[in-house]
């Protein structure tokens, strides 16, 4: 088959996305099996450089501000008893919610020895950092400690 165009999606620094098109092979994946066609999706994964699509990881988002702005959608994006994660913590009209979770995890943790709870609280520890990559840049302004902590009492608070 002649060279053709390849697709590569790449993602800038800002998180521009953009398109770049360069000769490759282009097959007619139309006509392929099912099994065909995945394991064509699944080949295609290794195929692009660091920084592409492929390399970036889904991130929790703040709702845009065009959604926002409309006074209807506001209970649909604003929680109204309790905040779990980052976003909404530490609003003082949630402040009611907050107050519960230490309760709500010691009932949680109450047949739980103090070693345990220390172990259970180091592996919070241990991977708040990737939890943390989890969220959009500059949406966790928490120092390691505080998002560990705030983690863990949403996490027995969830449990």
């Amino acid at each position: 088959m002649a060279c053709q165009s390849q697709k590569e999606i790449v993602a800038d620094e800002d998180r521009t996305v953009s398109i770049e098109i360069k000769e490759g092979d282009e097959r007619d994946i139309s006509s392929l099996s099912s099994n065909e066609w995945l394991n064509f999706i699944i080949d295609a994964r290794g195929e692009s450089r660091s920084g592409s699509i492929n390399s970036l990881k889904p991130k929790i988002q703040k709702v845009q501000p065009m959604l926002r702005k409309v006074e209807s959608n506001k209970k649909f994006y604003d929680p109204r008893v309790v905040s779990i994660g980052p976003y909404h913590h530490g609003k003082p009209e949630l402040e009611a919610g907050e107050r519960i979770k230490i309760p709500l995890a010691r009932l949680y943790l109450k047949d739980s020895s103090k070693e345990t709870v220390h172990e259970l609280y180091k592996e919070v520890d241990n991977v708040a950092g990737e939890a943390r990559k989890g969220y959009a840049e500059g949406l966790t302004d928490f120092t390691d400690e505080s998002f560990a902590r705030m983690m863990f009492l949403d996490g027995c608070f969830i449990l």
